[in-house]
């Protein structure tokens, strides 16, 4: 497998890929490579991809996000030998990212620097056909991308979000 991103990804897009490769080594021992979409071919059914985001390959097998999904949801859906994690923004993709880590491999974190995944040599990947809407609605983005990254690992858009005991 590889990991398919957007020839034009933003920053947190770019985030997210980086994230799932790092996860997927740990889990699997296999390091996927991150491909631009504008460096492979037109679809093919045989290639192993996952996909992030809209890239050219969930365009043509309409793996496109929905309405219904809104700021911070996402879809997983498996098409052939391919899984699409896409969303309507790119952090829902990345909210995507670790619901599929989660299903895939019982990721769970705990703060953004513990969390525990399961160790899987041969990882078969599931057969995904996953929508998840979070009740998100309002919450606003951090203004630093660095402190928004170590949230989004936990699932949280800003630190009111956290519950951290005082010390």
């Amino acid at each position: 497998y590889a990991i398919l991103v957007p020839a034009e990804m933003s920053a947190e897009t770019k985030f997210a890929s980086e994230e799932l490769q790092q996860l997927f080594k740990e889990a699997t021992q296999c390091t996927m490579t991150i491909v631009k979409d504008d460096a492979v071919d037109a679809y093919s059914a045989d290639k192993k991809y996952i996909s992030l985001g809209n890239t050219k390959y969930a365009t043509a097998v309409e793996a496109k996000p929905t309405e219904e999904l809104e700021k911070y949801g996402y879809s997983i859906k498996t098409v052939d030998k391919s899984i699409f994690i896409n969303a309507n923004t790119d952090i829902g993709v990345t909210f995507g990212v670790y619901g599929f880590l989660q299903l895939q491999f019982n990721f769970d974190c705990f703060s953004d620097q513990y969390y525990i995944i399961d160790k899987q040599k041969d990882a078969n990947l599931l057969d995904f056909a996953v929508r998840n809407v979070p009740d998100l609605g309002g919450i606003m983005e951090p203004t630093q991308y660095h402190e928004g990254a170590a949230l989004r690992r936990m699932g949280c858009i800003e630190k009111s979000d956290l519950w951290l005991p005082q010390t």
